[in-house]
């Protein structure tokens, strides 16, 4: 980047008998040359809130938009609103680039609502999370580790049809069998994909009595 600097004028104070004189002499003009590995005059996505670029969903509730990560510095900023309540999968690909990426998702006041790093396929970064009709959202595409590289940003709603795996079947037929510990106790992690998704366990009791089932979240 070149940066002019207009004529600027140097100071000089002489002390004489107890007197100050001042002189001013011009100087010439230079031109100052910086070099960095990205320039924001060549960043193609706003890197802020204020600039973030807007998307929009389509009927299916689904976008995809290219870009790159320009500089080790350089994010990309993207801000949309939810047309409808549902799960949405953000999912930043780097097909053929060296790009390891990192995404963030914030609500309208800036705070951070998830991160994610590796979650999609290799080094790829995916965030699933429930958006509520109405409400605005920004997604930060970044880098890991100052990487850079082109990159596939696509979001999707989770449905049965869209979600690549479910978790646990949905019927009785399809249940997932709990094993108790020599304690009596079990415990098993799960994920509701999309809407109306249920996730169905059996188990066989090893004692009479009293049982506590607790779902946390």
């Amino acid at each position: 980047m070149r940066r002019k600097f207009a004529t600027a004028s140097r100071i000089r104070n002489t002390a004489r008998a107890g007197k100050a004189s001042l002189v001013l002499e011009p100087l010439e003009c230079r031109v100052m040359l910086s070099s960095s590995g990205w320039s924001a005059m060549t960043d193609d996505i706003g890197d802020s809130f204020r600039t973030a670029q807007v998307l929009t969903l389509d009927d299916d509730l689904s976008a995809v938009v290219q870009s790159q990560i320009d500089g080790r510095r350089d994010k990309d900023m993207f801000v949309f609103t939810a047309p409808a309540d549902g799960q949405l999968q953000i999912d930043m690909t780097t097909p053929g680039s060296e790009l390891d990426s990192y995404l963030y998702l914030y609500d309208s006041r800036g705070h951070r609502l998830a991160e994610d790093d590796d979650s999609g396929e290799g080094t790829d970064a995916r965030i699933v999370f429930t958006m509520e009709a109405g409400s605005q959202y920004y997604i930060r595409a970044d880098a890991f580790r100052r990487s850079t590289g082109s990159y596939t940003l696509k979001l999707q709603e989770l449905t049965q049809e869209t979600s690549a795996v479910d978790d646990f079947g949905n019927s009785l037929a399809e249940a997932a069998v709990l094993v108790f510990a020599a304690d009596g106790s079990t415990s098993q992690t799960g994920r509701i994909d999309w809407p109306n998704d249920q996730d169905m366990f059996v188990f066989t009791a090893v004692a009479s009595g009293l049982m506590q089932i607790d779902m946390t979240t």
